[in-house]
């Protein structure tokens, strides 16, 4: 079986109402090459650099309902010094092309899928003229710079097109190194140190959106938000959503009140159990920053957030690590083989480190709870367990 890292990861219940999909099963599916060759395998077709510039793969029979899949999801493997910029373009009228473009990594161990909007006007009715391009990724240049290379692959597990990009299912946002896929409205924001810092426009409706993943609303009927809140005036924060209960086509919301002008992190919990629109899978999150004072609209002052944690339990508190660490259990240890993780929650990724502190695996799926360890040189080490609300666990692993 291929292993597939998604850059968003699949943990979604399908959506799909229609898609179309390439799977390269012992064939090309129409597609061809231009500045490289292609090979057809047994699940996928590789294309390989031949010493032309950009290479490309393309369809010019593709049949795509334009009108109904809007997303190009491509997932490919690229060797050690492939290209860095991969881009779907299609015809534009009168003349020329429109292109799409999306930052891909190099060096790849597992395929990776990619998800580009084509929307556009020129996107419409059927689309037989696909072409994916690859060039080099460049901080100065928004189209790329050229690639040319020999005997480098970029190999494609599938290209599918569909009506919108997976909903992915994620209880816990920490902001260590990002806004977690975040995004503002009327407001500005920073990520430094673990904190994402919202920056409201006075007036305005000033928000954090939340459109990528979803959560079992079933399940976590609280959501915590950890923030210190710097604004004299905005006292209220609304937390909005929309759910499966009636095919997300409502937003529904829930207000708090917070303490203003604070100097150390507290914590805002909304028991989302007294609405009866939290259940199934909810998704579209919003946190709103408001003053009552001021039509409900956000007045001036930041709004650091260090963790929103969606969960079952009423409480956050530090004992739900200590939970979790005595729930792990680890074996056979020492380990040979194959290595079987236990615990009472839900796994949502396992590291394990060398004693020189350098990550020798990672992985987000578990088979039947175990993890092959047969590629580890003997020696010790130290596994790190991850639950679904991010808690974490470590022990020392022996490798036989």
């Amino acid at each position: 079986m291929k292993k597939t890292t998604l850059i968003i990861l699949l943990m979604f219940v399908p959506f799909f109402g229609f898609s179309q999909t390439f799977n390269f099963t012992n064939d090309a599916e129409g597609w061809t090459t231009s500045s490289a060759d292609l090979t057809v395998n047994a699940t996928s077709v590789t294309l390989t650099t031949n010493g032309g510039t950009n290479p490309l793969l393309t369809n010019s029979t593709a049949n795509i309902d334009a009108e109904i899949n809007k997303i190009a999801a491509i997932t490919v493997k690229v060797s050690e010094n492939g290209p860095t910029l991969m881009r779907v373009s299609f015809p534009k009228a009168p003349s020329g092309r429109v292109y799409k473009n999306v930052i891909i990594s190099k060096n790849d161990s597992e395929f990776k899928t990619y998800y580009i909007d084509v929307s556009n006007a020129q996107w419409a009715g059927k689309v037989n003229d696909v072409k994916v391009h690859f060039k080099d990724d460049s901080s100065t240049a928004n189209n790329g710079t050229n690639h040319t290379s020999t005997g480098e692959t970029v190999e494609f597990d599938s290209i599918e097109f569909i009506n919108e990009i997976p909903k992915v299912e994620k209880n816990s946002y920490t902001f260590d190194t990002d806004a977690e896929n975040w995004e503002e409205l009327d407001a500005s924001v920073v990520v430094s140190a673990g904190v994402l810092t919202i920056t409201p426009v006075a007036g305005e409706s000033s928000k954090i959106i939340q459109s990528i993943n979803n959560v079992n609303a079933t399940t976590n009927k609280f959501v915590h938000i950890v923030y210190n809140n710097k604004s004299a005036t905005n006292n209220q924060i609304r937390f909005q959503f929309k759910s499966s209960a009636d095919n997300y086509a409502s937003v529904t919301g829930a207000n708090k009140s917070m303490n203003t002008s604070t100097t150390d992190f507290e914590t805002l919990t909304f028991d989302l159990s007294e609405k009866a629109e939290w259940t199934g899978l909810a998704q579209d999150f919003q946190i709103v920053i408001r003053d009552t004072e001021n039509g409900n609209k956000a007045s001036a002052g930041d709004l650091q957030i260090d963790s929103v944690t969606f969960s079952s339990s009423a409480s956050l508190g530090v004992n739900d690590e200590v939970t979790f660490a005595n729930s792990l259990s680890i074996y056979p240890n020492p380990a040979s083989n194959n290595l079987y993780i236990n615990t009472d929650t839900t796994i949502s990724k396992v590291q394990i480190f060398n004693l020189l502190g350098k990550k020798v695996i990672e992985t987000t799926t578990l088979s039947n709870k175990s993890l092959d360890v047969s590629g580890l040189n003997g020696g010790v080490y130290l596994i790190k367990v991850f639950n679904s609300v991010n808690k974490t666990a470590t022990q020392k692993l022996i490798i036989n």
